[in-house]
């Protein structure tokens, strides 16, 4: 998979609907994004700080309880999974620089 179909993978960011009390976002959401930052930190070390902190802004306000409960669900667990074997096809020289746009810092 090229970096460039990799941004086609990017919009869940955008996706709110659905959200449970706490979180700014579904579950199924939650997990697309963090599996996404996951892989931008692997394949970007250098701004593996820039990914976390990005990640952390996503649910900011959010309770470690809320968090926990949506990470142990099904819908979390099926799309954390299903975007990392996704993202598992994009060569990580390619989508470095996907990531740093991501993010808002310069590929």
């Amino acid at each position: 998979m090229k970096a460039s179909r990799l941004v086609v993978l990017f919009p869940v960011l955008a996706m709110a609907s659905g959200a449970r009390a706490g979180i700014p976002m579904s579950a199924h959401a939650l997990g697309s994004v963090q599996a996404t930052l996951e892989f931008c930190a692997r394949v970007d070390p250098a701004q593996a700080n820039t990914y976390a902190a990005f990640s952390n802004r996503m649910v900011e306000g959010a309770s470690a309880d809320d968090l926990n409960v949506a990470r142990r669900s099904p819908e979390y667990r099926d799309a954390f999974e299903t975007m990392r074997e996704q993202l598992s096809k994009v060569e990580a020289r390619e989508a470095a620089p996907s990531c740093r746009s991501l993010v808002g810092t310069t590929p």
